[in-house]
């Protein structure tokens, strides 16, 4: 008779042993969390949500497992039942201990294989030792084997997440940077008792409106505006051509749809890096770097999200209506831009500035609503309020105020500003908890990376040949990636995920091509300054040979007067 049919016949509850926690590892609870490449954001969800840090295996010790429902990355919470050192303690100890198991399931997580067992034969010993009957399809009471630290427990599940999240991924178009459901849950957690928040990563395209903003468009500077869109097209599709042919070739289980997908962030400049760092350029070349940095952004963006698209052949729109919904939100977009302009000038209140983002907001919402790109629809309004005398020319400018439109545009740059920075330090916070920096000295990272990072100045060394001739400096290493990148990686849809991609590799490229551009700056700067002073030194020369001219040509003339017989005194008598 087994020890199942044994204890099925006598109960022999009335001399069970309860096992106590026993200090801090003899903890109550177990959390069961994700081991992916997040773990600085998971072991904090966790510590909030439970009080307990997960160990390399996604088992955390803790206090409570009453909020593990609304988690992103904690899955499991259990009520620990037993523990011991071996299984066949663990088994003594189970079949010692009285606890309500009817219909019950036995899961098992052992991700290392730190039993050496297979999984079967660890649930079988367990279910051999408990008093009831087993019901695998619809179970009352699910158990679940794991090992922790230095110890093995057998515990009941009392919460698992709901994962209420992902109802926020099943968009039926995206347009906008903003986060992966999972991911944002996983922010909010971390705050779990407050009511309200602050999201500085809306996605609402405040980076795109700073960016716009700084865009100066003149009838003049059509050949140069025109140049720079061609160099950040040209230079975004090939990069992410060869970025994609790199990661499909080194990175297993990726396909050619993903590698286009996981290539498109890491081909995209960081206007929010670039605009104000080549502040000390020459007014040309920092203009082509606004134009550039600019362009490539809002084509990155557009190119990320047609292929988002494209993932399902069968809900796909193709690239003639996605050219025609283009066409549609710019025209929406101008429409709108002027008459926000117009009515904003007429509000004599001093309180317009968030009335006009609240508008800004409401356009956002609505081109999402519409499916259209609601960041094409921010960048034109932000083009139009930054070139209102271009856009305002000939019969229109009897229609604006100017003065007043002007002082919108200066406190609407102002509060831009100071948000796209908030965004930029906040974000990059939190990219730096999820990223193993341990993944950095990965030799295939540093490998995948290097080869990405030569690409990248190789193509960009050819486009520059052709557009711009030998004068490439220090343009040529003005490339960094940033924010955006981080931003889109996070937007990756679920399906197009591949586990084996190392997020260490955006990190690498994100420090690198960041370092060679301060280089770059650096050295620009150490020979503008060398420029000025030979200017300088040339001028002082110059000057001094005038002034020795001038000085020998008055010896010369008192010489002249002396050889005819004229004196200072013979002047002064006459």
């Amino acid at each position: 008779m087994s020890n199942r049919q044994r204890r099925s016949t006598a109960d022999p509850r009335h001399d069970a042993k309860v096992i106590e926690p026993r200090g801090k590892s003899g903890a109550s609870f177990a959390a069961l969390c994700a081991r992916i490449d997040r773990h600085g954001l998971i072991a904090a969800e966790c510590r909030s949500l439970t009080g307990g840090v997960p160990d390399g295996d996604g088992v955390a010790m803790c206090d409570s497992v009453d909020l593990v429902a609304r988690a992103a990355y904690v899955q499991k919470g259990l009520r620990i039942i037993a523990r011991a050192r071996s299984l066949d303690d663990l088994v003594a100890e189970v079949e010692d201990t009285a606890f309500d198991a009817d219909g019950f399931q036995i899961d098992v997580h052992d991700p290392s294989d730190r039993l050496g067992m297979r999984v079967q034969e660890v649930a079988i010993r367990l279910a051999d030792v408990i008093p009831f009957g087993p019901n695998l399809k619809n179970p009352e009471h699910r158990f679940v084997v794991t090992v922790a630290a230095d110890e093995l427990l057998f515990g009941e599940v009392l919460s698992e997440t709901d994962a209420s999240y992902r109802r926020h991924n099943a968009k039926p178009w995206t347009t906008s940077s903003s986060l992966e459901g999972r991911f944002a849950r996983a922010l909010v957690n971390l705050v779990p008792d407050a009511r309200s928040i602050l999201d500085p990563c809306c996605g609402a395209g405040a980076i795109v409106l700073e960016a716009a903003l700084e865009l100066k468009l003149k009838k003049d500077r059509v050949v140069p505006i025109l140049k720079a869109f061609s160099v950040a097209l040209i230079g975004l599709v090939a990069s992410a051509w060869v970025a994609a042919l790199i990661l499909h070739q080194f990175i297993p289980e990726m396909t050619m749809k993903s590698a286009w997908l996981y290539a498109t962030p890491l081909s995209i400049l960081s206007s929010a890096i670039i605009i104000p760092s080549v502040s000390g350029l020459k007014v040309a070349k920092k203009e082509f770097h606004i134009y550039e940095s600019t362009f490539s952004d809002i084509i990155g963006i557009m190119m990320f999200y047609f292929l988002v698209g494209e993932l399902n052949p069968s809900e796909s729109s193709g690239v003639m209506a996605f050219g025609l919904n283009l066409l549609i939100t710019v025209v929406i977009a101008v429409v709108a831009s002027y008459m926000i302009i117009l009515i904003f000038q007429k509000i004599k209140g001093q309180v317009k500035l968030f009335l006009l983002i609240a508008v800004l907001l409401l356009l956002y919402a609505l081109g999402k609503k519409m499916h259209l790109s609601s960041l094409i629809i921010i960048l034109v309004f932000g083009l139009i309020i930054a070139n209102m005398k271009l856009f305002f020319a000939g019969p229109l400018s009897k229609f604006l105020e100017l003065d007043k439109a002007n002082q919108i545009y200066h406190e609407l740059h102002i509060i831009t500003l100071e948000t796209a920075f908030v965004v930029r330090t906040f974000f990059f916070v939190i990219f730096g908890l999820t990223i193993v920096v341990a993944s950095l000295f990965n030799l295939k990272v540093a490998l995948i990376s290097l080869l990405l990072i030569a690409s990248i100045y190789i193509i960009r060394f050819a486009i520059l040949r052709v557009f711009f001739g030998s004068d490439i400096m220090p343009q040529l290493f003005i490339a960094p990636r940033g924010l955006i990148t981080v931003l889109l990686f996070y937007a990756i849809p679920q399906e197009a995920i591949v586990e084996t991609f190392e997020p260490g590799i955006l990190l690498f490229v994100i420090i690198v091509t960041s370092l060679v551009m301060t280089w770059a700056m650096i050295k620009n700067g150490k020979k503008q300054s060398l420029a000025k002073v030979e200017t300088h030194d040339k001028a002082m020369k110059e000057l001094q040979e005038d002034e020795e001219v001038d000085y020998n040509l008055l010896i010369e003339e008192d010489t002249a007067y002396n050889n005819r017989g004229i004196t200072d005194d013979s002047i002064e008598d006459s």
